[in-house]
């Protein structure tokens, strides 16, 4: 098992953080949040229509009285022959909503409502310590609520007599026939419960949503979850909405991009310039696990960077399947590229072209191909990295996604190690670490992992939004220690010239 299978293994035993795991259902309630309103906008709907056209109403017909026995002696006056006392109303109350239930007085309801079969379901309700009783019908029919009512009213103390002796039923509150259903604006009620329904489906589809995120949000996943170093934290940025119709492009050449996008990225490559140039490296690869994760614009920026330290650099797109650099260098299609290169259909020479106003050399991707490993495989390709290893400082080779091809790994027998990007909370870090594992698998090693789209929900680097290319400029920027190191690596160099 090797370091990122065990790694991973690890941080699937870890505590749920409920910051993260707020974060998660936050994000992913601003993703999904037409699709939830769509869920609560059907529920409601279904609730409303189902109240009002399939709930039948419901009509409750009531009355309350006292049960009082009869005594075990005879009197002459008949008025006094009926007690309670505090045990047998408790006896009533026990016995009476049983009562209900049996079929003798259901049959006795029956007759005296002249039916074969009703709807109206009787239910009783009793005072505690006390003979006082209410007994409610409930049914679709108020006109037979009211029957049912009545007729129960005068079979109770018949069907009682078998169980407690003689019963006597003073009716304190007649019973009317109900005009209203007890169940009126079903609409409304059965809406408020699709709605209901909505929110608490929403969550929960939230929650899982949340829970099955396993990305990399912070600095410190880079290093507990992928063991990489960080070679970089680069901000999530956004261009004004009133200024779009200026320059746009992601670029530490760029004014508009400001200090949110130029000190990270000289930070950056600070340390990737000391720690090359110690171990006496050339070649970089840039890569990423997903397209739109920025890896382009880190190695188009990189090498601005390196040639701004009066390196000489040449910038290669690799990517033979969806170039991109040529695009934000301005250069026209027609341009000579890598693919012509390793056709033999033109000499480097001629293919490089050095970029004045950015002080470096560019290499375009040329025509898309689609035999591209055969292309990569060729000896042109290791001819071409010999011979400008020979005549520039640096070389940054923008590869394309490792995640689900092997171009970036062919890549990278020619390079000197990988520079691996990671927009934040994009992709899984199972198809990380495999893409990891992809990139690695020709014996070159990751020299650092950069951390772009940073924004401060998760991680307190500063909020920022997507511009253009997956970036853009923000209305402030705090990126944390990635912020400050910069600066003070930056006064060290100087300090050293």
């Amino acid at each position: 098992m090797n370091t990122y299978e065990m790694q991973y293994q690890d941080d699937d035993e870890d505590v749920i953080d409920l910051g993260i795991l707020l974060c998660d259902v936050w994000k992913g309630l601003r993703k999904f949040w037409w699709m939830l309103l769509i869920v609560c906008v059907v529920l409601t709907g279904a609730g409303f229509l189902f109240g009002n056209f399939l709930v039948k109403p419901e009509y409750e017909a009531k009355t309350s009285f006292t049960v009082s026995t009869q005594t075990s002696y005879s009197d002459v006056n008949a008025s006094y022959n009926f007690y309670y006392n505090v045990s047998t109303a408790e006896q009533l109350s026990n016995l009476l909503p049983n009562l209900l239930k049996t079929d003798v007085l259901n049959n006795m309801i029956l007759e005296a409502v002249g039916k074969e079969e009703i709807e109206t379901t009787l239910s009783i309700e009793s005072v505690e310590d006390s003979n006082l009783f209410k007994l409610i019908a409930t049914g679709p029919d108020p006109k037979e609520a009211k029957a049912v009512l009545d007729a129960a009213v005068e079979c109770i103390p018949e069907v009682s007599r078998y169980a407690i002796g003689e019963t006597k039923l003073t009716i304190l509150q007649p019973s009317v026939l109900p005009e209203e259903p007890i169940n009126g604006n079903s609409g409304i009620k059965y809406a408020l419960y699709g709605l209901l329904a909505g929110i608490a489906i929403g969550c929960l589809v939230l929650l899982i949503y949340a829970l099955t995120r396993k990305t990399i949000r912070t600095e410190e996943d880079l290093k507990e979850v992928l063991n990489l170093k960080c070679a970089g934290v680069i901000p999530q940025i956004k261009f004004k909405a009133h200024k779009k119709k200026g320059n746009q492009s992601v670029s530490i050449r760029n004014p508009r991009a400001g200090k949110a996008l130029r000190e990270p990225i000289r930070s950056m490559t600070l340390k990737l310039d000391r720690r090359m140039k110690e171990e006496e490296k050339k070649a970089v690869l840039v890569t990423s696990t997903l397209p739109g994760e920025g890896k382009s614009t880190i190695s188009l920026n990189l090498a601005l960077a390196l040639a701004e330290r009066g390196n000489k650099v040449l910038l290669i797109d690799g990517d033979l399947r969806r170039s991109t650099l040529r695009e934000r260098l301005d250069m026209p299609k027609t341009v000579k590229g890598l693919s012509h290169v390793l056709r033999g259909e033109v000499p480097a020479e001629e293919a490089v072209r050095y970029l004045e106003r950015e002080n470096l050399w560019f290499l375009s991707g040329g025509a898309e191909s689609r035999k591209v490993s055969a292309l990569l495989t060729r000896d042109a390709m290791k001819n071409l990295m010999a011979k400008y290893r020979e005549e520039m400082d640096y070389i940054v080779v923008d590869a394309p996604p490792c995640g689900g091809i092997s171009d970036a790994a062919t890549l990278s027998e020619y390079c000197d190690g990988i520079l691996f990007v990671m927009r934040q909370d994009m992709a899984k870090q199972s198809q990380i670490l495999n893409a990891i594992q992809n990139v690695t698998s020709h014996g070159k090693k990751i020299i650092g992992g950069v951390l772009n789209g940073v924004e401060e929900s998760v991680s307190g680097y500063g909020y920022y939004g997507y511009g253009k290319y997956g970036y853009g400029y923000g209305y402030g920027y705090g990126y944390g220690q990635a912020k400050k190191s910069g600066r003070s690596e930056e006064k060290k160099q100087e300090v050293k010239r």
